[in-house]
């Protein structure tokens, strides 16, 4: 017999990071993926993640119950576009209190 779970998660901000991108930079997928949610299912049902996996050459104990079952994710509201923008910071080096006398841009 088969079964239906139906759940809505919501928070005012995730972030689910994409593993693929390797930059300074970090994108986020637009909403939740399998992995995410088997974590979370895992964790509510008391399975070990990677934390207290003791073998690093296998999946933790949550992905391998878990990854067989079939999961259909939904976007419940019309998703947000942000304005997303890269700040850099320009560090100076310390100055005593003479400098800064000094200098006046400060």
């Amino acid at each position: 017999m088969k079964k239906l779970i139906s759940f809505t998660i919501k928070a005012e901000f995730g972030f689910f990071k994409k593993p693929d991108i390797n930059d300074k930079i970090f994108i986020s997928y637009n909403m939740i993926h399998k992995p995410s949610l088997l974590g979370i299912l895992g964790a509510i049902m008391g399975y070990d993640g990677y934390v207290q996996s003791k073998d690093t050459t296998q999946f933790p104990e949550y992905y391998q119950k878990l990854k067989a079952i079939r999961v259909a994710i939904a976007q419940a509201q019309r998703m947000v576009e942000f304005l997303k923008k890269s700040l850099f910071y320009l560090t100076i080096p310390p100055m005593d209190k003479q400098q800064i006398l000094q200098n006046k841009h400060f």
